[in-house]
Parts: C-alpha cells; sequence; structure tokens
C-alpha cells in the first residue's frame, strides 16, 4: 500500500489511472454500497450496523477522497509539464473540478444524516429503563433504551427465581424491544400490565407466557414506533413489520388482530387497544388472578 501512495504521489500511473479508477470509480461504488446497506440493512442491530456504515464513510470521506484529489491533481499536472498533453490535461483538470463540487455537495447534504446516525452510534440517547425486583416479579418501568436488554440478562441472572415481568413502560427502541420480548419467551416468564404499555413495548409484553393486566391497564400500539431508527429502507420497515406481526401470531394473538395491530393506525398514530378488546383476541391471554 505505502509503495503504492509513493509511486502515485511521484506520478508514476496516467492521468486516467489516478482520476477515473482513483476517483470516479470509488465514488460511485460508495454510493452504490450506500444504497445496498439502505436496501438490506444486514445487520438488525442499529448502533452496530450504524457504527460500521459511519467508520466506513468517515474513512472514505475523511482520508481516501482528500488523498485521491490530491494525487490525482498532481498526476495532471506532472503529465502536462512532462508530455505537454495541454488539451487532454485541461478536460482532466475540469473534470476533476466538477467532481469535486459534486463530492462536496453530496457530503453537505447528507451532513444531516450522519449527525442522526451518529445520535445511535455513540447512544446519545440516554433514556434508560428502571428495574425493581418484589418478591418474584421484575418491574420495568420508563423507556426501553440502548444497553438495556443486557441490564434486563443481568437482572434474570442475578434473581433467577423470577417468573414474571411488570411494565410501565412508555415505549422503547425497536431492535432493544424485540430483545426483550425474545428473552422473556426463552425464559417462559409471564408478562403484566397494570399502568402504561405504550407504542411498541405491546411486541415485549407478548413475549410472556402467561399474559395478565390490570382492568386499568393502558396499551396503545403505534406501527411505525421505533422502525426509522436507522436508515431503513420503507422496503425493510415492512417486511420488518410482517415479521412481528408473525410473532404476535407465534405467541397466540388471533390472526385478524394480528393485521389490526399493523394495518388499522394512521402512521405515527398511536392506536388504544382497551384491555377487554386485547383479552378478546388473545393478546391477553389469562385474566388476573
Amino acid at each position: 500500500m505505502f509503495v503504492y501512495v509513493k509511486s502515485a504521489w511521484r506520478g508514476n500511473y496516467s492521468q486516467g489511472a489516478l482520476f477515473w479508477g482513483g476517483i470516479m470509480v470509488p465514488v460511485l461504488l460508495a454510493q452504490g454500497l450506500g444504497a445496498v446497506l439502505v436496501v438490506f440493512n444486514l445487520l438488525q442491530d442499529p448502533v452496530l450496523s450504524t457504527r460500521l456504515w459511519l467508520l466506513s464513510a468517515l474513512f472514505f470521506i475523511c482520508i481516501y477522497l482528500p488523498w485521491a484529489f490530491v494525487v490525482s491533481l498532481r498526476s495532471i499536472i506532472v503529465h502536462i509539464r512532462a508530455l505537454q498533453e495541454m488539451t487532454a490535461g485541461l478536460i482532466l483538470v475540469v473534470l476533476w473540478v466538477l467532481m469535486l463540487s459534486y463530492c462536496g455537495v453530496q457530503i453537505s447534504r447528507s451532513l444531516s444524516v450522519f449527525q442522526r446516525m451518529a445520535v445511535i452510534a455513540l447512544e446519545q440517547d440516554r433514556r434508560k429503563a428502571e428495574f425493581h425486583v418484589v418478591d418474584q416479579d421484575l418491574f420495568v418501568d420508563g423507556f426501553v433504551g440502548y444497553g438495556d436488554p443486557r441490564r434486563l440478562r443481568q437482572w434474570l441472572r442475578d434473581y433467577p427465581e423470577l417468573n414474571r415481568v411488570v411494565f410501565n413502560v412508555s415505549g422503547g427502541h425497536l431492535y432493544e424491544i424485540r430483545q426483550f420480548a425474545r428473552l422473556i419467551a426463552k425464559r417462559k416468564l409471564n408478562t403484566h400490565v397494570d399502568g402504561d404499555c405504550l407504542q411498541n413495548c405491546l411486541i415485549a409484553y407478548a413475549g410472556g407466557y402467561l399474559r395478565t393486566a390490570g382492568s386499568q391497564a393502558h396499551f396503545n400500539f403505534e406501527k411505525q414506533g421505533g422502525y426509522t431508527n436507522g436508515y431503513r429502507s420503507s422496503w425493510i420497515i415492512s417486511r420488518e413489520q410482517e415479521k412481528d406481526r408473525e410473532f404476535f401470531l407465534s405467541r397466540g394473538v388471533s390472526l385478524v388482530y394480528s393485521f389490526k395491530l399493523f394495518y388499522s393506525n394512521a402512521d405515527g398514530v398511536p392506536y388504544e387497544h382497551p384491555v377487554k378488546t386485547l383479552r378478546a383476541h388473545n393478546v391477553i391471554n389469562r385474566d388476573q388472578a
């Protein structure tokens, strides 16, 4: 790599090789890769996938592109002087300026996206759930945030006698909520709500083996809650929603209601779910003792 950089700086490569192969192709590949990441989003953990994406973008924008543009311009100037190829050289200079302007515009347009992704990558959302144990119940209050699944695992290890998780939750990050649901289902823990279970909390609640609720429990579900946290395309969001709908089915929720959860409410508007209705469709599958 050092030999290549040194040779490029000396002008040992042609003008075209360093401009077309060193700038044009990598920029097009980078944009194509960005589109692929948005469409497929192979890593479902938004924190991990965003960290990898930002590290790649940081290297490409802050290290590779400056080097590529400087070396390409130097190569053009060296060849103009050595070979007196004014016409070809000036054409490449004009293309170089246009490409530099194009990259600058694209980067400036993406700054807001990078800022939003930095919030995810650095876990700048400091909201965390609060845990406490009473007898064999683990109470989860607040907002399920980054790192809370690790904390839940630790509480379950520290208190192996626990058999029920009691939610009073205003919502949470979708990936973390799903991990809650998987942990609860794997341990065959029961779930209960006396207060609030809002937005996507219902996914974690559905992981319970026996699911109960007090008469004053407040449930709603927002089909967009947390799905846009990251850089998912609408296609990915629809696929994730379908998987979550199938998760509700696997927990015994009626087919009709599984569709109602995701398709009966407008985007971004929580849909209220009375306790009586949830019990009729097996979301709540046990009367409170």
